[in-house]
């Protein structure tokens, strides 16, 4: 039986992980995954809408803003949201300064649950986020580490300072139709792998 699954579109070891464990529980419980690597936002909705089954991954809270969604409540890995900039002393109280303009990618609920002073952008994707960034035209970008490993790796020329802001459990997460499914998956994620 399939079963749709959205993925986040930045390829990363970390997401490979996360991917495996859970196409074995799916696998293990008769189930064929397929994995369809979409924005943040645009999973919620197509979960929100019963138009995708599940995502790989979300912040474990976030059945508190969306009780329409079905959190498998095992973490998964954490995740730590960071702040990057191409200048450290940007980054001493950025959350005061309402001269910054901080940027991260729409529907990323890490970075949308941080409150600050400053000028909010959102964007499609880290790329682009980053993008801004290296031309001068934001001050600070919110992104998980996981992440940014790979954009910073591209840019070795680039002095990239960050800051450590939070620190958060990811879980997989079911739409609302699937939930009788919640107990079986939980109960393949707690197996040893």
């Amino acid at each position: 039986m399939p079963i749709r699954i959205g993925i986040p579109q930045a390829e990363s070891d970390f997401r490979q992980q996360i991917l495996t464990r859970i196409e074995q529980a799916y696998l293990k419980l008769g189930y064929s995954p397929e994995f369809l690597p979409l924005p943040a936002e645009r999973r919620i909705l197509l979960m929100k809408n019963g138009m995708l089954d599940a995502d790989l991954f979300r912040i474990c809270q976030l059945d508190e803003a969306y009780p329409s969604l079905i959190v498998v409540n095992y973490p998964l890995s954490y995740l730590e949201l960071g702040a990057y900039s191409l200048n450290k002393a940007v980054l001493e109280n950025w959350q005061q300064r309402p001269e910054l303009t901080i940027s991260h990618v729409h529907g990323f609920k890490m970075a949308e649950q941080q409150q600050f002073s400053g000028t909010r952008i959102t964007v499609n994707n880290e790329r682009q986020a980053f993008g801004l960034m290296l031309n001068g035209r934001v001050d600070i970008v919110l992104e998980d580490t996981q992440s940014v490993i790979e954009l910073i790796n591209q840019n070795p020329d680039a002095y990239i300072s960050w800051q450590s802001v939070a620190v958060f459990e990811v879980c997989h997460v079911l739409q609302q139709s699937h939930r009788e499914l919640a107990d079986s998956v939980l109960q393949q994620l707690q197996q040893p792998h």
